[in-house]
């Protein structure tokens, strides 16, 4: 085998062995997540172009509209009570709660 065969044999095989990617990831302050480039939500493996955030709800406020929300409910339905309240609760997260972005501090800023 001539060796210009063998280097292209050799280049052939090693081509799919580099991956161009940046494999470090960053892991989400205690509390926060991250949205991954597959739009799922976690706390570790983000990767290193995301921001993070955490959800901030009116627990008070979001605990009465599901006792509300429950108590309106058809009793008489089919429906279990645990998928109502679940439910109730999937509804009320939209009303009282809302993203709060964490803001790393900035390092290296003079007075």
């Amino acid at each position: 085998m001539s060796k210009i065969t063998l280097i292209l044999i050799l280049l052939t095989f090693l081509s799919g062995c580099f991956d161009d990617r940046e494999v470090t990831t960053l892991t989400a302050p205690r509390g926060y997540l991250c949205i991954t480039e597959y739009g799922t939500e976690k706390s570790y493996s983000c990767p290193r172009n995301t921001y993070f955030y955490r959800w901030n709800c009116n627990k008070e406020k979001q605990a009465q509209f599901i006792i509300d929300c429950a108590k309106a409910a058809n009793p008489m339905s089919d429906e279990e009570g645990e998928d109502l309240v679940e439910q109730c609760e999937k509804t009320s997260h939209p009303l009282f709660c809302e993203k709060e972005y964490y803001e790393p501090a900035k390092k290296g800023k003079g007075k």
